[in-house]
Order: C-alpha cells, then structure tokens, then sequence
C-alpha cells in the first residue's frame, strides 16, 4: 500500500474487491500502513501519506477513519508539511469526517475508537488540522475581500496587521461572515478557495460589508470592513457572538456594550490616527500577547 504509485488498484491487483475489501486482511493492513506512516518524517512522511490519501479516495475502506487521522496527521506535531499536500491532507479529512472546528463531536467520537482500540491519541493531531484550517481560512478570505472590496487600501493595512498575529501563533479561531452584496460578488472566490462562511443578515451592516471574526488569547474580535468599529469581548461574555456560525445578525456583531460583570472587558475602537496601536495595546492588556511589529501598543482604556 505504501510503495503504490498514485492511482494504482493495489488491493483489485490482489483480488481484494467488493466484500472482500472490508475483511481483516484488509483492515490490518491498513492499520499497520497507517502506523508506519504515522513514524515517518519529512518528504518520506509526504510519499506514505499520499499513498493513503489515493487509497482511502479510492476505496471504501469502513471503519478506518480514526487510524487514517493518526496515520495522516502524527508526523507533523512538530514539522511542517509543504502546502500542496498540507492542503490534500486537510481536504479528504474534512470530507471524509468533518471540520473538527465546526463538528468536533465527530472527531471526539474518533479519538475516543483510536485510544480504544490502539491506545493511541488524537488530540494534539486534531489541534494541528484546526490550526491549517485557521490560517487557511484566514488567509483565503483576505484574498477574497482584497478582491471583492472597493477599499483596497483599507484591507491592506487591517490584513498586515491581523497577520501579524496570525503567524505568531495568536489566531486560535477564524471565520468570516458577509453581507448579502458582498456575499454575492464573493461566493465564486469562495468556492476556488474551498472555504467556508458566514452571511450577515438584519440591521446593523449594509449589504456590501464584511466581517472578521477571531478569537485571540481570550478575546473575541469583530473586524469590520468599510468604516466600522472593531469589537473585542472577553470570550465567556454571553453576548460575545460564537465562532462558526452559518448566520449573524449585524446588530449583535456590532454590540455597543458586554453583559454585567463584562463591561470593562468590552471594548469598540474605531480605525482612526495610530488604530493599529490602539489595538495593540488592547489585546496586550486583557492578553499579555505582543504584536510583532506594534509590541504592546498604547497603553489606554480611552480611545
């Protein structure tokens, strides 16, 4: 199974089709490939890793989803794979089991089978995949507000500065809603990008705006396209909008006040002189997380 070649019939060549596929010869063949590849390193890690990708594409392999995961994912708790494949690999786990930041039932269900079966865990595999989707999507939606947006300028700073955090390691979650104009001129973009989003809906936005919403450190963040005021709860604030919804309403996202007990941890600060400093100096303060380039900005609850 590893040695196969891209889109070689490697059990069909061994007469292991149809009922047969789904036996134990079957099934403990593909455990110990999964195991092996889950040891590798590096571009050995890429070639059995593909190998298991084209197999799983291929066949209807039931029942072997947790040990694809740890097969797929285990060699780079502490490496980087190249884009191409980080990408292939991220494409057919979601598919074939779901989002894990969106349908993490599922992937708890699949760490509970592998500990289970094979004393193995999930865990940390699944916290990498969540952070390829993160910066992902991150990444992608920026690409497709800078081309959908009649601000090109304004994007530019705001996308600087969010990735400034972002490759620090600070993004924990990301996820972008659109309005209805916006949403329309997007979806192509969206599509070739094979993300996912959110649309606004209600008062509060006007059609063509977008919206950026993150979590970072214990914070959640409302960026807002054109001139709105970006919001940053405290994330147990009940009125803190969640992550990975399929609708928000503008309204909420565009909140002027937190809950009792967490209206000092609300804060709305506009994008006027020294706005990235501003934020900075926020998100240091309730975070103790320092921008890379803006350090710990201006230290002030008066903006």
């Amino acid at each position: 199974m590893l040695g196969a070649g891209v889109g070689e019939p490697v059990l069909s060549d061994a007469g292991l089709e149809g009922d047969l596929a789904q036996g134990e010869l079957v099934r403990r063949a593909v455990v110990s490939a999964c195991l092996v590849a889950a040891d590798a390193r590096g571009h050995q890690a890429e070639t059995y890793g593909t190998a298991l990708i084209d197999l799983f594409d291929s066949q209807d392999i039931a029942g072997q989803k947790a040990i694809l995961a740890y097969g797929l994912l285990a060699p780079w708790q502490s490496d980087i794979p190249s884009k191409n494949y980080q990408q292939k690999m991220s494409r057919i786990l979601v598919d074939r089991i779901g989002d894990p930041r969106i349908n993490g039932s599922a992937w708890d269900a699949l760490n509970k089978e592998l500990r289970d079966q094979h004393g193995l865990e999930l865990e940390a595999a699944t916290t990498t995949l969540k952070r390829w989707l993160t910066e992902a999507a991150f990444r992608a939606f920026f690409k497709i507000v800078r081309m959908t947006t009649d601000r090109q300028d304004q994007w530019d700073q705001r996308e600087a500065f969010w990735t400034g955090y972002l490759e620090a390691g600070y993004v924990k979650e990301a996820w972008f809603a659109f309005g209805k104009e916006a949403e329309a001129r997007a979806a192509k973009l969206a599509d070739d990008e094979d993300v996912h989003y959110a649309r606004i809906e209600g008062q509060g936005a006007t059609p063509t705006q977008t919206a950026l919403i993150m979590t970072i450190g214990q914070t959640r963040i409302a960026e807002w396209s054109d001139n709105g005021a970006t919001r940053f709860w405290d994330m147990r604030d009940p009125t803190a909008p969640p992550m990975y919804q399929s609708r928000y309403y503008g309204t909420n996202l565009r909140a002027m006040n937190g809950s009792r007990g967490f209206d000092e941890a609300f804060v709305h600060i506009s994008h006027t002189v020294s706005w990235q400093r501003k934020f900075a100096g926020h998100l240091y303060k309730v975070s103790g997380l320092r921008h890379p380039v803006w350090g710990e900005g201006m230290r002030s609850t008066h903006w």
